[in-house]
C-alpha cells in the first residue's frame, strides 16, 4: 500500500477535515441550552 501511495500524489493522511471545525460563535451557549433541556426531560 505504501508503494502504491508513494507513486501517486494521493495523501489521504494529510486531508484537512473542515467539517470538524467549529463555525458557530454561539455553539457553546446553544449546546449548554440543549443539554439543559435534555437534563430537564430526563429528570421528569
Amino acid at each position: 500500500m505504501c508503494k502504491i501511495l508513494g507513486k501517486e500524489e494521493i495523501k489521504p493522511h494529510k486531508v484537512c477535515y473542515d467539517y470538524l471545525k467549529n463555525r458557530d460563535a454561539e455553539f457553546e451557549r446553544k449546546m449548554a441550552e440543549v443539554l439543559c433541556v435534555y437534563r430537564e426531560v430526563a429528570s421528569s
